[in-house]
């Protein structure tokens, strides 16, 4: 689609979403400006519609209200060749909009409100100015649209600039350097003389490709000396020499070699793996001929210069750099919507391979479908698929009054979107994004949630910003309309957007130190800056950080002080970059002359005060020498964690080093890669230095080499009569450089909450293979061996990290290969909710005859048990039993046992369990069966090791099909010989020995309803072989309130089942029900039980862990309330009934005689009372 607009002053673009375009109309010029504008829309060369908008009317009124006064900076009417001008405008009676507008001006102009409460506000205009130009200015004051006409306001003042500025360029002279030192360090230089040679960027090519030297002071200056008009360039690199190098430096050819290399690189394939937010994982494939793969990056053809991502040799995981894989995490952005993507793989040599097919297909989707974006690259139009349905705040109007505010952004989407991120931008007076927030998916409230803070003292009104998602870019004015609730409003009583000033600027010179006083001016208060000072002799900068710590943050002096040396040099010096930040986080700025938005030197611009020192005229010309260099290592392995070198030197001058001057160092690496740093001064004398520079050398540098070498060259140390030297001809260092990578490396983790849960560990080597990688975690207590959920060479998952835990260690073990340990520190947070017992008095009981078992089995606590070890039970009085290793069922996942116990009277009895999985159901909110799954086919893999000695380990995995979507449901079955202690969803379990341990997962599954759950439905029971039994049932709630369990009793032993209350529902730890279901089945030989375990709505997995064990009960089933027994009879009565019986009886018998006897008792004394009462009663009367 292709928009024109017909009539003057105006500027339009356009969005469109869905079936909505939104215009974004700007004035060019008021004075310009038609009565009506009309927007053609035209797709394929057809119209589409047409759009008339009413518009301001051309200026009819000129005049000026007494409430609007102005002030112009500076106060000259003949500027500087290169310079601001500002208008600074207050309005008392505000009504509407107003701004500057000036005629003449070939720059873009700026206005700002940057003070001022309702109904009155200050405004500052500024304009850059370079060129020959005179410019007048007026204000527009707008008070309401067509058809009511703007005031216009002429500004007295005309400025009037004179010349036209001239941007320095480069100066080379002839190069004289076409030499390649030592043949066997394969060092290149070039050396040439040259004046204003840090004006614009020093590229050196390489065959096809180039490297940017580093363009700024000390950096290629050879030597210099103040009473030279030029300086001595040199530029050293190393170049390889498997392949043809021809470097190219002002168009002159440095070296050749005879190899050569014919063929492009190659990629053989591309993959993208999302991990989370804004994490992906890029792997490819690629070869080359000779020189090995280079560079492997995604572009757009829109803006070419900018890199998605980027590969390099380093990030190579297998094979050669001539035929191998490369992998590296990627934090991705939204900041540019492009689309017309494509692949870019460069080599050593140069040559290059642009692909937009791979395979004869097209490229794989990087982040999102740009499907949705059409004709970008022609129009400059967006057309997308909105399917957000509200956004909105929780303070939809924030008090920035006195300070800054947090607030939050919700997004809701027609469809959960947990595996984006969403940026939030704002923009800064200046019209620019300074400002951005990334948002995460909330699972609870399943919505997209964007902290983000507001600095204080904003203008009152709504506030500009923008959203951006995978393909979509989207602004506040667009969304305000369409969803109401998005607008975003901002107060303040007293606005406040004008940045820190400096009022005075004075000189100081006591003869021991010189330089500057500055006065800084705020209204609401001065928070830091940056000052750089520089000498008209060479382009050095002493740099000096301000804060207001300590002082008055209103109005303060900031000095700032260089030492005096002598002998010296007569030179000036002057602020060169002035950088003012207030609490507000309004931002004044100044830099080599001019400013882009407000300059701190506002109110004396006319004024701006420079340092001369005068000294003593001396005649030195000749510069300090390097006398020692010494690197700190001859070694340095750049794939390891240990690239830290230092190089430490030592400066001689015949007169006074300028020890304050100090010298930078430079690594170099074959490949035009190039690494700096400043020195340190570390001790000194007049006419002696010394320095130490520490690099922290990059991941990889030096990576690929011939030579195998990193050269490291010193520049800019000098005495106190400037004259400049760097290592130059001199020998320069060298060190060995290899990149071996021995062994995994940890570099960083992922965030920890005290609620635990899953952990990415980031870093390098971590191989491909899951089987080969333990991750040791030792908590304070416990240490155990995780298994990775998701693995990379350059990251890996663990989950159930166990919660409630301050910190904990993590050592990664690839091929026995042990990392290096990190200590994980946790930020707490609030436990997730659990039920808790009802509240008892301290009087009341707990269940068992004797409470709790007695003492030796455990104590009563509130009415609930806490048992001893090995006493479990509600009661504590029962126990686990071993039994013999369960017969392994291949056909499904069900435990089919028996074994032989003997009864009290001594009788040997079998009993059998059975545990098996019958369904999988959904279920709509009203608990109504939606559909049944029956599973019905198992892949049975017997996943026991022959060292695995504490348990047997089986795999059972089956799917089910529904609304077209395949869920695999994987069930790994452990039968447990030893007491043990393992992790699940964050908690510990203690598993008892010949415990059965089900690990359940479930992949995606397609529900009918979001608003429906999945029930998986599993059976248990044990069965006598005797029939004179009794069975009991009881389920219930563990002492711990973390399990639900049921317990299924024939006379003295029970098939426990224990089934937690917790889930991971995708990647999250989250509560569910379980369900039991009463049935009349059982029997005095039989008690079966069905358990229903209820799964909430999910998207990407679930995973459950119940488990069972067999115990033996001191109390029996029949001496149990609500037990089911066999009817009692006279024939075919066993010992132990027959015994019941007999005690029964004579209990009761017992229990009759005492009962008359106390009868006949307590009669007998009754009528003793009544006699002696009658007897008292005859003595009264």
């Amino acid at each position: 689609m292709v928009i024109e607009v017909t009539g003057g002053g105006y500027s339009c673009i356009a969005t469109m979403v869905n079936t909505s375009a939104y215009f974004n109309c700007k004035t060019d010029s008021v004075n310009n400006i038609s009565e009506n504008i009309e927007i053609r829309t035209i797709i394929d060369g057809t119209d589409q519609f047409v759009l008339s908008l009413g518009s301001y009317v051309k200026p009819a009124v000129v005049g000026l209200s007494a409430t609007l006064t102005t002030t112009v900076f500076p106060s000259v009417v003949e500027l500087p060749t290169k310079s601001n001008y500002y208008i600074c405008t207050y309005y008392s009676e505000y009504s509407g909009l107003f701004f500057t507008d000036s005629s003449g001006q070939t720059s873009e102009s700026y206005n700002y409100i940057v003070g001022g409460s309702l109904g009155s506000f200050s405004q500052i205009s500024t304009y850059s100015l370079t060129e020959i130009q005179t410019i007048s200015s007026q204000i527009v004051i707008i008070r309401s649209y067509y058809p009511t006409p703007p005031n216009i306001y002429v500004v007295p003042t005309t400025f009037s600039v004179l010349n036209n500025y001239v941007n320095p360029t480069p100066s080379f002279g002839q190069v004289t350097g076409n030499t390649l030192t030592v043949s066997a360090s394969k060092i290149m230089e070039a050396q040439t003389l040259g004046t204003n040679v840090y004006a614009a960027p020093l590229l050196i090519n390489q065959n096809d490709f180039y490297g940017e030297y580093p363009n700024y002071y000390p950096f290629g200056l050879n030597s210099y000396s103040p009473s030279s008009t030029s300086m001595t360039m040199g530029f050293k690199s190393l170049v390889p020499q498997s392949y043809q190098v021809i470097s190219k430096i002002f168009n002159v050819q440095y070296y050749d070699n005879a190899v050569t290399t014919q063929e492009n690189p190659v990629l053989v394939d591309l993959k993208y793996d999302y991990i989370s937010g804004r994490e992906m994982v890029v792997t490819a494939v690629a070869t080359d001929d000779v020189s090995g793969i280079k560079s492997i990056y995604l572009f757009s053809i829109d803006k070419s210069y900018f890199k998605l991502y980027e590969l390099s040799s380093c990030d190579i995981i297998n094979g050669t750099l001539t035929s191998g894989v490369f992998q590296k995490l990627i934090t991705y952005n939204f900041e540019n919507i492009l689309g017309n993507l494509r692949v870019m793989v460069v080599d050593h040599y140069g040559r290059t391979s642009e692909y937009s097919y791979l395979n004869a297909k097209p490229l794989p989707q990087y982040i999102y479908d740009f499907s949705n974006i059409i004709n970008f690259r022609y129009t400059g139009i967006y057309q997308m698929k909105s399917d957000i349905v509200s956004i909105s705040f929780k303070s939809s109007t924030m008090d920035l009054s006195t300070s800054p505010k947090n607030n939050t952004m919700f997004i809701k989407f027609q469809s959960p979107k947990p595996d984006i991120s969403v940026a939030l931008y704002f923009k800064n007076e200046m019209n620019i994004y300074y400002r951005f927030f990334i948002g995460d998916w909330n699972e609870d409230i399943q919505q997209m949630e964007i902290e983000f803070y507001l600095p204080s003292r904003l203008l009152t009104g709504s506030v500009f910003y923008s959203i951006s998602y995978p393909g979509y870019l989207l602004e506040s004015p667009y969304l305000n309309h369409l969803y109401p609730t998005s607008k975003l409003n901002v107060y303040s009583q007293d606005c406040d957007r004008m940045p820190p000033l400096i009022i005075s600027n004075e000189t100081f010179n006591n003869g021991s130190y010189f330089g500057f006083d500055l006065t800084i001016n705020d209204k609401t208060g001065f928070d830091k800056g940056f000052v750089s000072i520089k000498s008209d002799l060479d382009e050095f900068r002493f740099n000096f950080t301000l804060s207001s710590q300590g002082k008055n943050a209103l109005n303060d002096v900031y000095r700032l002080e260089l030492p005096s040396f002598t002998p010296c040099i007569t030179q000036t010096f002057s602020l060169d970059i002035v950088e003012l930040h207030d609490i507000n986080e309004a931002v004044s700025s100044y830099s080599n002359g001019m400013s882009d938005g407000i300059s701190p030197f506002l109110m004396i611009m006319d004024s701006i005060s420079v340092l001369p020192v005068s000294c003593t005229q001396f005649a030195d010309t000749v510069a300090p020498n390097l006398s020692y260099l010494y690197p700190s290592r001859n070694t340095v392995n750049t794939a390891s964690e240990d690239r830290q070198v230092s190089i430490t030197f030592s400066i001689t001058d015949n007169s006074a080093i300028y020890y304050n001057h100090v010298p930078y160092c430079m690594a170099n690496s074959e490949g035009l890669v190039f690494y700096t740093t400043p020195s340190k001064l570390v001790n000194y004398t007049t006419t002696i230095a010394f320095y130490q520079c520490d690099f922290d050398l990059p991941f990889g540098f030096g990576y690929p080499s011939d030579c195998g070498k990193i050269l490291f060259l010193l520049y800019g140390f000098a005495d106190t009569r400037l004259n400049i030297k760097s290592t130059g001809n001199t020998i320069p260092g060298l060190i060995f450089v290899t990149f071996n990578n021995n062994g995994p490396i940890i570099t960083r983790t992922s965030k920890m909450t005290s609620l635990g849960g899953s952990l990415t560990i980031y870093g390098r080597n971590f191989g491909v293979n899951p089987q080969n990688a333990i991750v040791e975690v030792s908590y304070r207590d416990y240490t155990f061996n995780y298994t990775t959920s998701i693995l990379y060479s350059v990251l890996t998952v663990i989950d159930n990290i166990l919660e409630k835990q301050s910190e904990f260690n993590i050592t990664l073990i690839i091929n026995g290969q042990r990392s290096n340990m990190v200590i994980i520190q946790t930020v707490y947070v609030q436990p997730l909710p659990t039920s808790t017992p009802n509240p008892t008095s301290s009087g009341s009981k707990c269940p068992g005859t004797p409470e709790c078992g007695g003492s030796s089995n455990g104590i009563c606590v509130n009415a609930v048990c806490q048992c001893k070890s090995p006493w479990i039970g509600s009661d504590c009085l029962s126990q686990v039993i071993v039994v013999p290793n369960p017969t392994i069922n291949t056909t499904d996942p069900a435990i089919d046992n028996n074994f032989n116990t003997t009864l009290p009277d001594g009788d040997t009895v079998t009993l059998k369990t059975l545990i098996s999985i019958v369904f999988l159901n959904e279920m709509n909110i009203n608990n109504t069966l939606i559909k049944e799954h029956p599973f019905t086919t198992w892949i049975f893999t017997n996943q026991t090791t022959v060292n695995q000695t504490l348990s047997q380990q089986y795999q059972y995995s089956t799917n089910i099909t529904n609304n077209g979507l395949t869920t695999n449901i994987t069930i790994t079955l452990q039968y447990f010989t030893e007491e043990t202690t393992l992790i699940f969803a964050n908690q510990l379990l203690t598993i008892l020995p010949s415990s059965i341990k089900y690990n359940i997962k479930l992949t995606p599954y397609q529900f009918s309803s979001e608003l429906n759950y999945l029930q998986l439905i599993m059976s248990a029971s044990i069965e006598s072989t005797s029939t004179d039994s009794c069975t009991y049932q009881e389920t219930g709630t563990t002492n711990d309130s973390n399990n639900d369990y049921v317990k299924l009793q024939i006379d003295n032993n029970s098939l426990y089942g224990r089934f937690i209350k917790r889930g991971v529902i995708d990647n999250r730890v989250r509560t569910i029900e379980n369900i039991f279901f009463n049935n009349n089945e059982s029997t005095n030989s039989n008690s079966n039980s069905r358990i229903g375990i209820n799964i909430p709505y999910f998207r990407k997995s679930v995973e459950l862990d119940p488990d069972f064990s067999v115990l033996l009960d001191i109390t029996n089933a029949n001496d149990k309330d609500n037990s089911i027994c066999e009817q009692i009879s006279d024939k075919g009565l066993s010992k132990s009934q027959l015994a019941g019986i007999i005690i029964g009886a004579v209990a009761f018998a017992l229990i009759a005689i005492i009962s008359l006897s106390y009868y006949f008792y307590k009669k007998r004394k009754h009528q003793q009372l009544l006699n002696e009462m009658d007897k008292k009663l005859k003595n009264f009367n």
